[in-house]
């Protein structure tokens, strides 16, 4: 160890000759190799970045630091924390849309004198915003049941150092989201979907750019409501009167519609009921519930049958003694029922022959008494009742038990087909059949053969004919009778 002896730093001899010779012999020994190095080192850092500029590494600390900043040719103090040994970059800012260059070093203070290291060229790049990062949805963006959407198209961001990485999200609540992996570039296509879900893009600019977050799109999946179902599938009414269809346990939310065909064309009605209009010939119609956003994937298809009106009955009588009566009456076609009245329509019962029976018979009757009776046949619906106009017919006299019926329909169906004269006492017959123009066209001498309705093979028009008898009773009494008979198809 060497002592030695120097005068107050004000003395000529320190001045002049001890200072530099002990800076010469300890500055190389207490500070850095490159404390006489003033070429700067270029770093680039972003605005405000939170990094530390490393001084120079020291062998013995010296007395202070400072860090300065050349400023329009001058050394002057850098802002912020400029006292340690190495220099927090946060304070230097960048305001405008250029990179800024700052020169910085470290001062210290070494017996009494300053050196100098750490020279830097501190490139600082401005924090820019990144402008229009807007994705679009595709041309379609809801879907029913599950989806399976086309590309979700990006723009390419402006501003920043436009270099950009991107980050796909997704949330499930448009509040919560998440990254997608592997979803980094500047477009996205979602897989398949089974419900709603929202998507945004992340832009990250590659250098001192902020981050930017773009709109969302929702790609909306709404659940298939259900088919309806009907009260009834399959409807009938009478001709002229109207429908009421109906939606049967409606659901809350959801929206009817009617139609007249599956192609839906035409939209009849929007409810849970609908009447149609007066119907005069079947027709179908179709239901659909909807959401709102979806509708049914099936639709209810209901059948409106038109029933017709049962056609006319005709009734004719036939007396098979003084004490019974016979009426008979043609089938309708889509009876389901017969009835019969003899009180002018006031009550109706089943007749004798059963409730599908074309004829009833009055029995327990006097000679000379009449009845009236009214037939109707009955269909599927109520208006479809057809009635017959009231017929009125007299038994014989319980001596001249002679009947020849005032009307038959030869039309081979086996009922009424052949005109007799009937009777239980007659023992001789004489019967003549009289064309309207008086030309005599059937004759028979028995009870048991009588007019078919034909003449010399041809089956005579439909119309009223004349017909007279003679007979001779078992008593003995002779009887002369003369009246008309109506051929009826």
């Amino acid at each position: 160890m060497f002592l030695i002896r120097f005068r107050s730093p004000g003395s000529r001899l320190v001045r002049g000759l001890v200072l530099p010779f002990l800076l010469a012999i300890f500055l190389p020994a207490t500070l850095s190799a490159n404390y006489n190095d003033n070429t700067p080192r270029p770093i680039t850092i972003c605005s405000g970045a939170s990094i530390l500029i490393l001084g120079d590494p020291l062998i013995i600390a010296p007395g202070n630091y400072t860090w300065e900043m050349l400023q329009n040719g001058v050394w002057v103090t850098a802002p912020g924390t400029n006292n340690t040994t190495d220099y927090l970059a946060s304070s230097l800012l960048n305001a405008s849309n250029v990179d800024v260059v700052y020169n910085l070093r470290r001062r210290m203070t070494v017996l009494a004198l300053p050196v100098y290291d750490s020279y830097y060229m501190v490139t600082v790049q401005p924090i820019l915003p990144i402008l229009n990062n807007i994705i679009t949805a595709p041309a379609i963006a809801i879907f029913c049941g599950t989806a399976n959407p086309t590309t979700i198209n990006g723009s390419i961001p402006s501003s920043g150092n436009s270099t950009f990485i991107y980050q796909w999200q997704s949330s499930v609540d448009n509040i919560s989201f998440s990254n997608i992996n592997g979803a980094n570039a500047k477009d996205y296509t979602p897989g398949s979907l089974s419900s709603t879900v929202h998507f945004r893009r992340i832009a990250i600019s590659g250098g001192c750019g902020l981050t930017s977050t773009s709109n969302v799109v929702t790609m909306t999946v709404s659940a298939l409501p259900t088919s309806p179902e009907v009260t009834d599938t399959k409807l009938s009414i009478c001709a002229g009167t109207a429908a009421a269809l109906k939606i049967k346990n409606p659901l809350p939310g959801l929206v009817y519609k009617w139609y007249d065909s599956s192609a839906k064309t035409n939209l009849l009605f929007t409810g849970e009921t609908y009447l149609t209009d007066v119907l005069n010939q079947s027709k179908t119609y179709y239901a659909e519930s909807g959401n709102g956003t979806c509708t049914s994937t099936t639709m209810q298809q209901v059948e409106v049958e038109v029933m017709p009106r049962l056609t006319n009955i005709t009734v004719t009588a036939e007396v098979m003694s003084a004490s019974s009566m016979t009426f008979r009456w043609n089938g309708v076609a889509g009876a389901t029922a017969y009835q019969i009245s003899m009180d002018n329509g006031l009550t109706f019962i089943d007749p004798s022959s059963g409730k599908l029976g074309l004829s009833h018979t009055v029995t327990g009757m006097k000679g000379k008494q009449s009845v009236a009776v009214q037939v109707k046949a009955i269909g599927v619906l109520a208006c479809q009742e057809s009635n017959s106009t009231k017929l009125n017919a007299q038994t014989p006299s319980e001596y001249d038990d002679i009947y020849v019926p005032n009307a038959f329909t030869p039309n081979g169906d086996g009922k009424n087909d052949v005109l007799y004269v009937r009777s239980e006492t007659i023992k001789s017959l004489s019967f003549y059949i009289y064309s309207q123009w008086g030309e005599q066209i059937f004759y028979s001498n028995s009870v048991s053969v009588g007019w078919d309705g034909n003449y010399k093979g041809s089956r005579q028009p439909v119309g009223v004919y004349v017909y007279y008898l003679k007979a001779i009773m078992e008593n003995g009494r002779e009887l002369n009778k003369k009246g008309t008979i109506t051929l009826i198809k």
